[in-house]
């Protein structure tokens, strides 16, 4: 994925969000920005299952600081809206695994989108990772078994 922008302001832009207030015209600015970066408006971008059930049947994909991080996060991934949206599946996937809690809720949350623009910075290894971790060195490293390639070993032998 391309970023064409560094962590620290995006992290700013972030910390700003909390402090302001949702308008309708600032949920009308993001989500021309988002059209505007990933050519696409929000109701389309957002699969029914990422939706809220309330929201389904309605012209609102998500609340107003979804969208306005939502926005952040257009602004530095021009362009790429369906790879930015595999990101954002795995947050969701990531919050709602059996062993992370009662919140199992599959629609996009704030915090979900917090995590994915983490996960990208992370994978870019602009930031140290904390969210992946756990795949990253999965698979890899001392731990890792390499199948035999001479006499097979009794299994009374292996130490564990």
């Amino acid at each position: 994925m391309r970023i064409t922008r560094e962590y620290k302001p995006v992290e700013a832009d972030i910390e700003a969000l909390d402090s302001t207030t949702s308008t309708p015209a600032r949920v009308a600015e993001d989500e021309d920005h988002l059209e505007k970066c990933w050519g696409v408006a929000v109701e389309h971008f957002l699969p029914t299952s990422l939706k809220p059930a309330a929201t389904k049947s309605s012209s609102k994909s998500c609340d107003a600081s979804t969208l306005a991080v939502l926005s952040i996060m257009a602004g530095f991934t021009q362009g790429q809206s369906r790879l930015v949206l595999e990101v954002l599946e795995e947050a969701v996937a990531l919050r709602t695994e059996e062993d992370q809690g009662d919140d199992k809720d599959p629609a996009l949350q704030k915090g979900d989108v917090l995590n994915a623009i983490t996960l990208i910075y992370e994978r870019a290894e602009a930031i140290e990772a904390k969210l992946i971790k756990g795949k990253g060195a999965k698979g890899k490293g001392k731990g890792r078994r390499r199948s035999s390639k001479g006499t097979p070993k009794k299994l009374g032998a292996m130490s564990s």
